[in-house]
């Protein structure tokens, strides 16, 4: 077996094994990208396909859809968009996807993966992206709480002298002093990982750092400016995290 086979059959086991069943073939698409397949063709109805990888090229032979003389399809706009959304939502399967593709008249398709990479930056699995999403609603959920509880919820680093600024303990204040700012910090966490973009995990990360970094200035000011704050830090001795920090 030739490294560019071996490549290959690598790489399609493991997006089977991550991709959902709804919505998979980026999932695929990418990890084909990843082993170093740069584009692939797919020819019907004799449902030949070709890859060129970076180690050379490989073509596999699928059960033909026919035999003998036969009319091509007329191109169908619309019987091509539904066999595509039909299997994006993983109700077809994909030699099922081949012959409604050929039926709306499809005699070869293309994909690139080198210009997929361009808006294709991901390889999470659906669970994780499901569970970063309930962490982004439930940050969202937190944001909410603490910005009804706390009537001084401000952008602004400053003391609200003007509306009798006080010190805030109930509500999600009673466990953690800024849960406004652990609220920012899951939700710029989560993002990356509910958006499926290991991309965005970059510009998350320095952000959620600016959160931190903005955190403990605002946790110095309000010890020497707001009355009763330092007593308040032995009630809640947490500034984000329960247990932590």
């Amino acid at each position: 077996m030739s490294k560019a086979i071996e490549n290959l059959q690598a790489a399609q086991h493991r997006a089977m094994v991550i991709r959902p069943k709804v919505g998979g073939f980026p999932y695929l698409a990418e990890a084909l990208r990843q082993a170093g397949v740069t584009r692939n063709f797919w020819f019907l109805p004799s449902c030949q396909s070709l890859y060129l990888t970076n180690e050379g090229a490989v073509v596999t032979q699928g059960a033909p859809l026919l035999s003998g003389t036969a009319d091509v399809p007329p191109f169908d706009r619309e019987a091509l968009i539904k066999a595509l959304r039909t299997d994006q939502a993983g109700e077809s399967t994909f030699p099922e996807f081949l012959a409604a593709s050929w039926r709306a008249g499809v005699i070869r398709y293309d994909v690139d993966f080198g210009a997929r990479r361009l808006h294709r930056t991901f390889l999470f699995s659906k669970g994780v992206q499901m569970g970063a999403f309930a962490v982004f609603i439930g940050a969202n959920a937190l944001q909410i709480w603490a910005m009804a509880v706390n009537i001084f919820f401000s952008t602004a680093l400053r003391l609200q002298l003007e509306r009798g600024h006080r010190l805030v303990r109930s509500g999600p204040y009673r466990y953690v002093r800024h849960p406004g700012y652990l609220a920012m910090l899951l939700i710029v966490l989560s993002t990356p990982f509910a958006l499926g973009s290991k991309l965005a995990l970059a510009p998350a990360t320095i952000y959620a750092g600016l959160i931190l970094f903005r955190a403990m200035r605002e946790d110095r000011f309000l010890l020497r400016n707001l009355p009763d704050y330092a007593d308040y830090t032995e009630e809640a001795p947490y500034r984000l995290i329960p247990g932590v920090w």
